[in-house]
């Protein structure tokens, strides 16, 4: 995809850009799906950002230490919210057929297995919140570990809001749950299977329309990270053996203690590890008891990845011992298997599913007939008895690995499979010149949304990766149609601020504004800054207006926001963009008031002149900073704090002006039959935030600037640009406010 013009070829760091996907799990975080959690972070190494979507938080007590910053950033979603009933009333109003006819498939598809269908609905109204929230995330692609739930929510969001998904198919999503398994896979962009042998087996049952579109990307580990174990200083030193495994059925744990007990009687002496926990766990320890192998079996349970490493690099057998469960559970191919074959430790597995793909029997591993006590125990007596043998499959193991099964290099396959699925529109022309010349040209960029295009600016989101960390920025380009220099203005303007801000604001506030620094400012009309993570104000109000106490302590924020911001002494020299000055706030109204005359009477607008004429102000006692454009749309809410963006139109003003102009435009979305209470506690909430007062300090000079920001709302209704039209009962609010009325 060229993304400069076509005139020019296209930028070598343009060429880089990625766009974010969603990535669903069913749990998070898991013991046993380590794999996942090392594929999510070798992706965004490749420059691919992602967003983490569990449907459920796991609780267990062990977690891992590389899963705690997904944790904290993963998008969780409870069972059941106000939140959650709002969207998918949003959903049904829309779109009702759509909904309703989704619904029924799920319920004509599922309803043989109760407890399937059961969890399978629980996720449809969970859906339709989460399509919301990847709406406004920009994400433009979804990509479902397992074929099972986080397809089926995948497939729901793509119903709900046309963002396209994909699928890894691992094993049991493929083999066990087959339940509305042929409408995913029709519906799915592509298909990564992890195995070859997966692949055939969907080719067989569901024809060449799937196989078109299924790729084989095995699941991969970091081998360097794996060191040659330890080589035996004592020959007659008890043999080490070593399994990690769920216990679960299709592991075979039964088959591996039979194993155990026939070694045992042959006289071998041996110490089997068994790590893992499962349903299993009391079964197979009341077994191992009956076969009185306490001596020379052992259940350590679940352990860290690090413990885990350890007893690979120091045991002499790898030894799995998978079958085909009842239900036709089986393996995919283990990562376990990997990680064993790594650490240079010679393995023995079933001859089973996709595990042939990593094993070549009797050279750098040894593979057995499944489910065969015989078979096992012949293998596994085989290794104990020969030493050399031994030695030369562990020599030979980790170098296939490193060929075939390489995280970085399997996770760049699946980012460039991700990619050209998840293409979004072209990058401006315009913002091209200013990647590549920057020093962010160095890193690798990812487009964590899509560009934003306004008549003023054009924004993009960014996530850079350099040297191993990596930034959330924006990158403004700021534009004027009529005058390039008036661009190069505003940019630089905007610059100077947030460069002179940069740590001036207390940080016991709970108040940030976007960090930036001389090395980002890209071109004389281009910038970026920091992205402040969160949701607008403006979107909050719309979810939460109607209930909850959230926004009640962002109003305050908002007040201590400009408290601070107007208290903050700026440099000499710095040149403003805006001018709230109370002579040409008076000048403006007069004038805007004479144009309204299809909103007010001469003889309001004579009555809103005399209330102005004796408000008394003395012009420029009070100046002080203003922000320009305070309105709830620049004001992000996240991570319990408040930040404040877009500031180029920066000017001097009185400090009552800008609370005037954000409480009316906050005003406007309370202005519904029940809702006059909600706004006043809002009302004093700014307040207590502003002044410590949950009114004005002084409301005679309020009173006046609250005029003069309801005519000048009125009047760009007049004006005639569809995109400031109100609502007659918007009208309504604003001729109360413009007659001095307070909330």
């Amino acid at each position: 995809m060229s993304i400069a013009p076509q005139q020019s070829p296209p930028s070598p760091v343009a060429r880089q850009l990625k766009t974010p996907v969603a990535v669903i799990v069913s749990r998070f975080p898991v013991v046993t799906e380590t794999f996942i959690l090392r594929e999510l972070d070798a992706l965004e190494q490749q420059g691919q950002p992602v967003t983490l979507v569990p449907l459920m938080k796991e609780t267990r007590q062990l977690t891992h230490q590389a899963a705690i910053p997904w944790v904290e950033r993963a998008l969780y979603t409870p069972w059941f919210s106000l939140g959650m009933l709002n969207a998918n009333i949003r959903l049904a109003a829309q779109a009702p057929g759509k909904y309703a006819r989704t619904l029924w498939l799920l319920l004509r598809t599922h309803w043989q297995k109760p407890g399937i269908l059961l969890r399978t609905l629980a996720l449809f109204p969970k859906a339709a919140l989460i399509s919301e929230s990847l709406r406004h995330s920009g994400i433009s692609h979804v990509h479902a570990q397992f074929a099972t739930y986080p397809t089926t929510l995948a497939w729901l969001i793509r119903q709900f809001s046309g963002i396209n998904y994909s699928i890894t198919i691992h094993a049991h999503d493929l083999f066990v749950h087959q339940l509305m398994l042929k409408q995913k896979l029709k519906d799915a962009v592509f298909i990564r299977c992890i195995s070859e042998y997966n692949r055939l087996f969907l080719s067989r049952h569901y024809g060449a329309a799937i196989a078109d579109k299924t790729t084989v990307i095995h699941v991969g580990i970091d081998s360097p990270s794996y060191t040659k174990k330890q080589e035996r200083s004592d020959p007659h030193q008890t043999l080490s053996l070593l399994c990690v495994a769920a216990l679960k059925p299709y592991k075979g744990i039964d088959l591996l203690l039979d194993a155990c007990n026939e070694l045992n009687k042959a006289g071998y002496d041996f110490h089997c590890r068994i790590v893992g926990n499962g349903p299993l766990q009391e079964t197979l320890l009341k077994k191992r008891d009956a076969l009185q192998l306490g001596k020379q079996v052992d259940f350590p349970g679940a352990l860290e990845q690090e413990q885990v490493r350890e007893l690979m690099q120091t045991s002499d057998i790898f030894v799995m011992s998978s079958i085909v469960a009842a239900d036709g559970q089986m393996e995919g191919i283990p990562v376990a298997l990997m990680e064993a074959m790594a650490s240079s430790c010679a393995v023995v597995a079933p001859s089973l599913s996709g595990i042939p793909e990593l094993i070549t029997d009797g050279r750098n591993g040894l593979l057995y007939e499944p489910n065969r006590l015989e078979a096992l125990f012949t293998s596994l007596s085989s290794l104990i008895d020969n030493p050399a043998l031994r030695r030369r499959l562990a020599e030979h193991a980790p170098q296939r690995v490193k060929e075939a099964f390489s995280l970085p290099v399997i996770a760049s396959e699946l980012a460039e499979a991700l990619y050209q699925v998840n293409k979004i529109e072209p990058l401006p022309g315009e913002l091209v010149e200013p990647l590549s010349t920057s020093p962010l040209a160095d890193c690798l960029l990812a487009r964590s949304g899509a560009a934003i295009t306004r008549p003023d600016s054009c924004i993009l989101p960014l996530l850079a990766t350099c040297e191993d960390k990596q930034y959330s920025l924006i990158l403004k380009l700021h534009r004027n149609q009529n005058s390039a220099n008036l661009a190069r203005i505003r940019a630089h303007h905007e610059f100077t601020i947030l460069d002179n801000l940069s740590g001036k604001l207390p940080s016991d506030t709970g108040t940030v504004i976007p960090r930036t620094a001389s090395p980002l400012f890209l071109s004389a009309n281009a910038l970026s800054m920091e992205r402040l993570e969160g949701r607008g104000l403006d979107q909050l109000i719309r979810q939460q207006r109607f209930h909850g106490s959230e926004l009640e302590s962002w109003f305050r924020s908002a007040g201590i926001w400009l408290h601070h911001y107007q208290h903050i002494p700026w440099p000499n020299g710095l040149q403003y963009a805006s001018d709230y000055r109370i002579p040409k706030l008076r000048q403006r109204c007069s004038r805007q008031l004479a144009s309204l005359q299809d909103i007010f009477t001469t003889a309001e607008s004579d009555r809103i002149e005399a209330q102005l004429a004796k408000t008394g102000l003395q012009p420029g006692k009070s100046d002080v900073p203003t922000h320009g454009d305070f309105w709830p749309g620049n004001l992000i809410c996240g991570n319990r704090q408040l930040g404040v963006i877009d500031l180029e139109g920066a000017g001097i003003g009185h400090p009552y002006a800008e609370a005037a102009v954000f409480l009316i435009q906050s005003e406007l979305f309370f202005a519904v039959p029940l809702l006059g209470k909600r706004f006043k506690a809002l009302f004093e909430a700014f307040f207590n935030g502003f002044e410590h007062t949950s009114r004005p300090g002084d409301a005679d000079t309020y009173v006046f600037l609250q005029i003069t920001a309801a005519v000048d709302r009125l009047y760009r209704h007049h004006s005639g640009d569809p995109r400031n039209r109100l609502a007659g009962r918007h009208l309504k609010l604003l001729k109360q406010r413009a007659r001095g009325l307070l909330p």
